[in-house]
């Protein structure tokens, strides 16, 4: 939404990196090749850490530590050394390029796409029993929509008889199949990225603040000495040393028990005796970092409405209501639809304000794309009006089209589709707007879908191939739109070769996806993917199928419970939202109504928002930039800490790794 002048300190948007006069100002092609191979690089690390030695989830965020460190030791080592050697170093442009191949590229291994892909396609047949009856679906599953081959399943899960290979065929149809689709979606992505960047950075100027302390790490100077200029300040220092050595400090516990751990898990606590929604006390450094850079009202409006839909799920409990589990839940196992819905229902009233709010731009796009509006307006843009028109027309028929193929009604599709946009598109914005690092969707699409339409209106090929629908939101997170909406705003800062930039996260996708499976496969075929003991792998591919059982034998019409629940959310929030545009005394950001329970996050957003508001309140908006330095060292000496924890548990702990970074 656009910020509220009136009621709310204005803070500074994102600055342009600094860079000398001699600087490439565009994507080179050296800069490329550095991303492409930290795409690799970081893709092994990510999917190791989590499957053998079952440390820390690196990328279950939009923003990774992995990405920052690996940043951190271009700007220090790398660039600082060719310039010592008398060659020319990364310039601002260069470094902005690498940033955006991580950013897209670590989106695609581990529990960012690929478990929940791998998981899908592998569990139909290999955990297929007489007793959960799911030969009831396998009629309706194409040979190319998942591998057919159960001895090959059977060894992904248990390893290789010695002797064998790996059979890579039983794999190459659906993976290619699914690897279109993906294509699919990052084609519509990248468009409706490029169609909203001068909506969302110039008219209603959104702050994008996970940018802001990783544009820190791209400037340069012509400053000499080792050190760039963002870690010459000695407040840098302070936050790099409390974040870093607090977490060293607890890595020694790894080796001698005895030596008592700073207690930054925190602990759970609840609102009431036998309450089962409960408030956490962790502090999550890297969570405090960027939240700083977000919007002081936006922070309060979080943890206010966390607290507030605490205290609603404890009257409604006391109360007694409860609603039907029915067909229309998202989950069999759902804890509080009520909730659920409710802020699905503002969430979708979030995305209805993001569009309303944008209508005479989106007007001008339309009518630059038929060739009726400003010939110019459209001039800087990564990708044209005109080529971003046709990307989402195209990009969206193959999808449904696909859908169909796979045995999908093509309603249903359609609706799944706009579920799932209206949820990356919402995901993207409010990153673009709060920064939260940990931002997921409310509307889960295929519950959504479920409960708006109702199963006993869809074709057994519509429910089963529902089921892989997961495989297209990535963890809720919006897949690869938030981060290509900020690789629209990074190409801001390049002078030119912004198109090129747009390519260049192109290629960081398809090889993070190549790497990604291809290393995945090989492991699970070599340790026997059972023993990652991952979610995605052991929990979540059966528990999707057994829904479709479930769904196939109990089939419901459309569910008026949630559907009522979703209305209530809609129309507070809307009214909420018109509130603060129409009234000049309400300063409460509804945003915060339309979030998840967000128990692991809450208290780190809580001391973020108390650090921001004395800070300004002591000494304004200087304060505010003299003070930066500190949480941008918070950020790093958290991603140094974070590797260093993985490099612990490769030596001396692997398979019994321990998680220092989580939500």
């Amino acid at each position: 939404m656009m910020s509220h002048s009136s009621s709310e300190v204005s803070e500074p948007s994102v600055d342009r990196p600094m860079r000398s006069s001699d600087e490439a100002v565009g994507v080179s092609f050296r800069a490329v090749i550095l991303g492409m191979v930290l795409v690799v690089i970081l893709d092994i690390w990510v999917i190791y850490a989590e499957y053998i030695l079952r440390s820390s989830r690196l990328n279950v965020s939009h923003h990774f530590p992995v990405s920052v460190f690996a940043l951190l030791v271009l700007v220090v080592c790398l660039s600082n050394l060719w310039s010592r050697m008398g060659r020319r170093g990364l310039s601002s442009a260069e470094l902005i390029t690498v940033l955006t191949m991580c950013l897209v590229g670590i989106v695609i291994p581990s529990n960012g796409l690929t478990s929940y892909l791998m998981g899908a396609l592998s569990a139909p047949y290999y955990f297929a029993t007489p007793e959960n009856s799911w030969g009831s679906f396998h009629p309706f599953l194409k040979p190319w929509l998942a591998p057919d081959d159960l001895r090959a399943m059977r060894w992904f899960y248990e390893g290789l008889p010695d002797g064998m290979a790996v059979p890579w065929q039983a794999w190459a149809s659906p993976l290619a199949w699914w690897g279109l689709l993906g294509a699919a979606f990052v084609l519509v992505s990248a468009s409706v990225a490029a169609i909203f960047r001068k909506q969302w950075a110039q008219n209603e100027r959104l702050i994008y603040p996970i940018l802001s302390p990783a544009l820190e790490l791209t400037r340069t100077d012509d400053e000499p000495g080792w050190l760039p200029g963002f870690m010459r300040s000695p407040l840098f220092w302070v936050g790099f040393a409390i974040s870093f050595c607090t977490l060293a400090w607890n890595i020694m516990n790894y080796f001698e028990p005895l030596i008592p751990r700073i207690p930054i898990l925190g602990s759970w606590f609840s609102l009431a005796r036998g309450f089962p929604y409960t408030f956490h006390t962790r502090i999550n450094f890297f969570t405090v970092g960027f939240a700083y850079f977000a919007n002081i009202g936006v922070l309060f409006s979080v943890w206010f409405f966390f607290t507030l839909s605490n205290l609603e799920m404890l009257i409604v409990d006391r109360v007694g209501y409860t609603i039907p589990l029915g067909g229309g839940a998202s989950l069999p196992s759902e804890s509080n639809p009520m909730v659920t819905f409710q802020t699905t229902g503002a969430f979708l009233a979030f995305v209805f304000w993001a569009m309303w709010s944008s209508r005479h731009h989106l007007k001008e796009v339309l009518q630059n794309a038929i060739g009726k509006g400003d010939s110019v307006y459209d001039h800087g843009e990564a990708l044209s009006y005109r080529v971003s028109s046709i990307g989402v027309v195209f990009g969206s028929l193959f999808i449904i089209l696909w859908l169909y193929a796979a045995g999908m009604q093509m309603g249903v599709s359609t609706v799944l589709l706009l579920s799932l946009m209206v949820g990356y598109l919402g995901v993207a914005k409010m990153v673009a707007e709060i920064g939260l690092l940990y931002t997921p969707s409310t509307l889960v699409a295929e519950g959504f879908v479920v409960a708006t339409m109702g199963t006993a209106n869809m074709t057994p090929g519509s429910v089963t191939v529902l089921a892989f629908s997961q495989n297209m939101v990535c963890y809720n997170k919006g897949m690869v739109m938030p981060p290509l909406v900020h690789v629209t705003r990074l190409s801001d800062y390049l002078e030119r070769g912004r198109g090129m930039l747009l390519l260049a996260a192109f290629g960081a996708l398809v090889v993070s996806y190549l790497v990604s499976v291809v290393y995945t496969l090989w492991l699970g075929y070599g340790e026997g993917a059972f023993n990652f003991n991952a979610y995605p792998l052991s929990y979540y591919s059966r528990r999707i199928f057994d829904r479709v059982v479930y769904r196939l034998g109990n089939p419901w019409q459309i569910d008026p419970h949630r559907l009522m629940f979703l209305m209530i959310g809609f129309f507070t929030m809307a009214a909420m939202t018109v509130l603060r545009y129409r009234v000049q005394w309400w300063r409460l950001n509804p945003i915060g109504f339309a979030l998840p329970r967000l128990p692991w996050q809450v208290f780190s957003l809580f001391v973020a928002w108390v650090c921001k508001a004395l800070i300004l309140r002591l000494g304004g908006v200087t304060l505010y930039r003299q003070s930066q330095p500190f949480f941008v060292g918070l950020l790093v000496g958290y991603a140094l800490a974070v590797a260093l924890s993985s490099g612990v548990d490769w030596i001396w702990f692997a398979g019994q790794g321990h998680s220092i970074h989580s939500w």
